[in-house]
């Protein structure tokens, strides 16, 4: 934040670092908080995936408690597939700001650069047209292998806007 500039070249000004970092902090404690607790009661009505997290995790992590460095925390890919799955299912933040970055086009809707687009994560998250068994808790969508949860949006299109980006963007929402 405290290096990023606007397309003007503008600077955050002290005030606005301060209450985006603030922001940050309190927000955080909460979608965090939110994310665990949906992930714990999944797991625990899934037990065959609960005993997967943990076989997996004593397989990695042997005698320790938690990973020893960043390599070894990667390859906890089990959890990373829950937690993505829990927020497909019960995503903290329902809307999503993007901005295209390119022309680009999201199923048959073509965006142009510079379009604000909002996107309805839960709706599309558990729609059958767009995901198989949308309804159910399937991490291993997310590992590897599993072609269900690719997408007809271009990686890199889009970039996250923020709430001084939204002030004066045209939003088209579907």
């Amino acid at each position: 934040m405290l290096l990023g500039r606007d397309g003007d070249g503008s600077a955050l000004s002290a005030e606005e670092v301060v209450g985006n970092v603030y922001t940050t902090l309190v927000a955080s404690q909460d979608t965090t908080a939110n994310s665990l607790a949906w992930t714990i009661y999944l797991l625990h009505t899934h037990p065959t995936a609960w005993y997967r997290l943990v076989e997996k995790a004593r397989h990695i992590l042997a005698d320790e408690t938690v990973p020893r460095d960043l390599e070894q925390a990667r390859s906890l890919t089990f959890a990373e597939a829950c937690a993505q799955e829990t927020m497909r299912l019960r995503p903290v933040a329902p809307v999503l700001f993007l901005e295209a970055v390119q022309d680009t086009q999201v199923g048959h809707v073509r965006v142009t650069k510079g379009t604000t687009v909002s996107c309805l994560m839960r709706r599309a998250a558990v729609d059958e047209t767009n995901v198989r068994d949308a309804s159910e808790f399937r991490p291993v969508r997310w590992l590897a292998g599993d072609k269900s949860m690719e997408t007809s949006c271009p990686k890199n299109a889009f970039r996250c806007l923020s709430a001084r980006d939204l002030d004066s963007a045209p939003v088209v929402t579907w």
